[in-house]
């Protein structure tokens, strides 16, 4: 396979969720009222900015009003959310340093360990040890989302919401990538022992029982057909809480309220909901078969 073949579904769905998180926040910003835009406008060019970051940064990444409801139920979140943003963050800081630029392609960082081989650039091995604490972080979560799809008792919960066709798509994608990287990268680590404390046992298992150059391939392309999957389902499905939940808290930040005619400031509460299912065992309704 060639490189472009194997990042292709990424780009494509990354491409895609870009463009329509971008389209549908213009419209969602442009249905607001005329003085509710300037409200948002004005907190965006003051130090209200910050306070809403620090809230975004809370809720949206160490979900810290779950954390509160249940630990183990905050810990699944953070660690698939706040893991994830630090793969992202470690992984673009290593290829920088790798590729000694300040510019590198999007995709690199994504598939850093198909493209670089060695580990002959500063603090390889720090990097590589980081990386892969940080994937064993977010595989935890991983892991502890599978179990509450079958033991929701174990995370306090009696019931749990019922997933729609968008909702089964993204999150079996979700469920995917990170297995699938660890996978390619451990691969990757028994071609060229790259890896680290969990990649390079994991490579050498492989290697010892199949051919990982032929493997090698085909799993970075499965890694990244689960990435272009999830990017073009999250839109429409439950995960479009994350970035409508960012946007929420800079419009209440900035004061934007509810009014008697609706506007697509209750759309973005709407779509701001993860649909978790928390507040399904304190709803009357709900107890009482609703």
């Amino acid at each position: 396979m060639t490189d472009l073949l194997i990042t292709l579904p990424f780009l494509i769905g990354f491409l895609y969720l870009l463009v329509l998180l971008t389209v549908r926040g213009l419209r969602w910003i442009r249905g607001l009222s005329l003085m509710d835009r300037l409200r948002l406008r004005q907190a965006l060019l003051s130090k209200d900015v910050f306070s809403a970051a620090g809230e975004a940064f809370m809720e949206g990444l160490l979900h810290r009003k779950i954390f509160r409801k249940h630990p183990v139920l905050g810990y699944m979140h953070m660690s698939l959310a706040f893991g994830w943003f630090l793969l992202i963050v470690v992984g673009h800081i290593e290829t920088l340093v790798a590729d000694r630029s300040l510019v590198v392609p999007v995709y690199k960082a994504v598939f850093f360990r198909y493209f670089e081989t060695s580990k002959d650039f500063t603090m390889a091995g720090s990097f590589a040890v980081a990386m892969d604490l940080l994937l064993l972080f977010v595989l935890s979560g991983v892991s502890l989302a599978m179990a509450k799809r079958f033991r929701k008792h174990w995370f306090g919960l009696r019931q749990t919401t019922r997933l729609k066709t968008g909702d089964r798509i993204a999150l079996t994608s979700l469920w995917l990538i990170f297995p699938l990287r660890l996978a390619a990268e451990a691969t990757a680590a028994s071609l060229w022992h790259n890896g680290s404390f969990l990649t390079n046992p994991l490579g050498s298992f492989i290697g010892s029982h199949v051919d990982a150059a032929a493997i090698h391939a085909p799993l970075w392309f499965a890694y990244s057909s689960a990435l272009g999957f999830f990017f073009v389902a999250l839109p429409n499905s439950r995960y479009m809480h994350i970035p409508a939940e960012i946007l929420l808290i800079f419009m209440r930040r900035a004061g934007v309220r509810l009014k008697k005619i609706n506007t697509t400031y209750t759309e973005v509460q709407v779509y701001s909901c993860s649909r978790c299912g928390i507040c399904l065992d304190r709803c009357q309704l709900s107890v009482a078969g609703i």
